[in-house]
């Protein structure tokens, strides 16, 4: 009796799961040009033809690996940005959720964060091409703050010099081995990024200020 649709469906997603995370595995620990498709598709159990059903070539894949690496990161900040009273709340959510990310998911972290993305992307993409980057959404909220007055118009380079600050520290983490948790450093941070744009934290809302609502919601239990 061949395996009803349903099954099959499930099968091929978990096989395609398993070539997602080999890959992952072996990009970050090996590098995206030591890495061959045949040495993926081994890791993940699979054939290496099976890959190709999956995935056109190892760049398509490579891709995608970045694509859920955004999403995933992005994925527990849209609705609280949304929710959130004014840009310096949004851009300390924003960090916050990005550092808790950085230090569950390491390997994830580092394939985002600290890999060559033009070996990945294709000539005529970039990162910000990539959908669910948080990037995007951190270019929304300042463009949302600059049609409110609250940051200078012309100041045109605005995503990069708050996006740089985050990811300084991040890369110093993941690169240089830094001591402490990302999330111990989430109010030095945001404090940086707000003094970059030229606007005040004192139209946070309390929670935000004392730390103690994201605290309790993004570190674990220290005993």
């Amino acid at each position: 009796m061949k395996n009803p649709p349903a099954t099959r469906a499930s099968k091929k997603g978990a096989t395609r799961d398993a070539i997602l995370r080999a890959a992952l595995h072996l990009i970050v620990t090996r590098g995206y040009h030591r890495t061959s498709t045949s040495q993926i598709a081994r890791a993940a159990g699979v054939a290496e033809g099976t890959l190709y059903v999956h995935f056109k070539s190892k760049e398509q894949l490579a891709l995608e690996i970045f694509k859920l690496c955004s999403e995933s990161m992005s994925a527990s900040m849209i609705e609280a940005v949304q929710e959130a009273h004014s840009t310096a709340e949004r851009i300390r959510i924003m960090i916050a959720r990005a550092f808790d990310w950085c230090e569950k998911h390491r390997e994830e972290a580092i394939y985002a964060f600290l890999l060559r993305h033009s070996e990945i992307f294709p000539r005529h993409l970039t990162h910000m091409d990539v959908p669910g980057n948080p990037a995007l959404l951190l270019q929304e909220v300042i463009l949302q703050a600059q049609q409110a007055g609250e940051v200078d118009q012309q100041e045109l380079n605005a995503l990069e010099k708050v996006a740089g600050i985050p990811l300084a520290f991040i890369r110093e983490r993941l690169e240089d081995g830094a001591t402490g948790d990302l999330r111990d450093k989430v109010d030095i941070v945001t404090k940086m990024c707000c003094g970059a744009l030229g606007i005040s934290q004192q139209t946070m809302h309390p929670v935000y200020r004392t730390d103690r609502a994201v605290r309790a919601e993004l570190e674990p239990i220290r005993r």
